[in-house]
């Protein structure tokens, strides 16, 4: 960024500074201190990830005036959410005039914010957001929203704490959480003791693979091998020059890996089971507000039919990817899969089976861009509660078919209309719905609200606006007592000599 930018950049700075006055940004605190087990002031809100979603949420919150809260991300200071880590793409492919975590405010959008930074350019010359400028605007959000985010923190237990009273005398419910620092337990490759917090309310804005694990085949889960990677693994594409590179699956991500290990050098086969390459992205046509707000209020069996169709059609990787594959000399086997691997003294015996053919491949690595699966039972933080959370299985009854992608999405948690977790046994629900699960896996139960870029505010201020109304409700012996105790007089009785003494 040059000086002329800078310059720019502050300016406009002083235009968001004049929106948030306008908009009586950030509102004063409301919500009534209560002490927790520590003797020190319960947290209202602890918010777990600095990703978009976890900025779009602790922004919504304070607009709120819900200012007691804290936020915690295990990744270094600018390292937060994919885009600088395992995000692999060029570009993004959510379209360039979408307006993100903004809530609605025009001089907070990336566009804004772009047009700031680039003043020398023109914003229709741009086609698609490059990867790094978006990380960069997120960046920028987090300052200009003064985002206060704990980074190298990350979150190892969370259990629920015996009711406490608030100074009313009226029964609320907390949240035990055990936290480590990543940065020291890294540096010293060793764990380091937890440090404990309570929490009325938790966010779990924790990305796409907050409560999920990636795919992994079974015939490779077996091979203990550094030379198998998941497209989120950290890769040293450098290294891969000169050798033979098999990526499995024909979406955006595993593409986005292929080219980088083409770009390195590598020679690259790309494995796919799917017989066509998916030329829909279905999931565009759900980008309008009907969808954001009315796809909860569907029946269970038609959300199930909406998102199991959208997998069902596949989605297509974007045309800039495939563009960028195209001039790589990459090899594409449609309709066809590993069926057995083993190691060797030096690199991977690949059996690659299509249709009846069967072919030996060697290959130095493989990468996996198969996605991820939500699991439950192995995030570790939840250990002492996934036995509890209701699950889509637990609902539609029968619901499990011979579709694996149908049978993958029963595993989802089934949501509240404002993202709170649900328990088997309903009596818990009170315990439990204090979690909310603002990340990928709220999908089958509220749409995209949590997903992606497109509705990323409409999900933030739904989630925000709810936690308002049941703190208030938590609180509301409190609040009478504020308004009975109210005395601030309007008139003193000078103002007009008609007003008796």
């Amino acid at each position: 960024m040059g000086i002329d930018n800078k310059s720019n950049i502050k300016n406009h700075e002083k235009l968001v500074k004049k929106d948030f006055e306008k908009l009586n940004y950030p509102i004063k605190n409301w919500v009534p201190t209560t002490l927790g087990p520590d003797k020190l002031p319960l947290i209202d809100v602890l918010v777990i990830g600095g990703g978009m979603n976890g900025l779009a949420a602790s922004f919504a919150l304070r607009a709120q005036g819900i200012q007691n809260i804290r936020q915690v991300d295990q990744q270094p200071l600018g390292q937060t959410g994919p885009w600088l880590t395992f995000a692999r793409m060029e570009y993004l492919r959510s379209p360039k005039h979408l307006t993100g975590p903004s809530l609605n405010i025009p001089n907070l959008t990336y566009r804004a914010w772009w047009e700031a930074v680039n003043s020398e350019y023109r914003w229709e010359d741009v086609g698609f957001i490059k990867r790094k400028d978006w990380a960069a605007y997120l960046r920028w959000f987090e300052k200009v929203t003064e985002s206060k985010i704990e980074h190298n923190t990350k979150v190892t237990n969370i259990e629920i704490g015996a009711n406490k009273e608030n100074t009313n005398s009226n029964l609320i419910n907390y949240y035990s959480v055990d936290l480590i620092n990543t940065h020291h337990s890294r540096k010293n490759n060793a764990k380091t003791s937890a440090n404990r917090i309570y929490t009325r309310y938790i966010v779990l804005a924790n990305g796409r693979e907050g409560l999920a694990q990636p795919r992994v085949p079974k015939l490779l889960k077996k091979l203990e091998s550094k030379k198998v990677f998941h497209s989120s693994s950290k890769i040293n594409f450098s290294s891969f020059k000169g050798k033979s590179v098999v990526v499995v699956g024909v979406a955006a991500s595993a593409l986005d890996n292929a080219a980088c290990a083409a770009e390195a050098g590598a020679s690259v086969t790309v494995v796919a089971r799917s017989p066509k390459m998916p030329l829909l992205n279905k999931m565009k046509q759900t980008v309008y507000p009907g969808f954001a707000e009315g796809f909860y209020s569907l029946r269970d069996t038609e959300k199930l039919d909406w998102i199991t169709h959208i997998q069902n059609q596949r989605i297509a990787p974007p045309k800039h990817t495939v563009e960028r594959v195209s001039k790589l000399d990459i090899k594409l086997m449609l309709g066809s899969e590993i069926e057995s691997a083993r190691e060797t003294k030096s690199n991977l015996k690949l059996t690659i089976s299509t249709g009846k053919v069967k072919t030996d491949t060697y290959a130095d690595f493989v990468i996996l861009g198969t996605g991820f699966v939500i699991d439950l039972n192995e995030v570790p933080e939840l250990k002492k509660l996934s036995k509890d959370i209701l699950l889509w299985r637990d609902v539609v009854k029968g619901g499990s078919n011979e579709n694996p992608a149908t049978n993958e999405l029963l595993s989802f948690p089934y949501l509240g209309k404002n993202f709170q977790l649900k328990s088997i046994d309903p009596s818990k629900n009170t315990k439990l719905g204090n979690i909310r699960c603002f990340n990928h896996s709220a999908q089958l139960s509220l749409g995209n609200l949590a997903n992606d870029i497109p509705h990323s505010s409409e999900g933030a201020q739904r989630l925000a606006k709810s936690i308002a109304a049941d703190l208030f409700k938590d609180d509301k012996k409190a609040h009478f007592e504020r308004l009975k105790k109210y005395t601030e007089v309007e008139i003193n009785g000078s103002e007009w000599s008609e007003i008796p003494d």
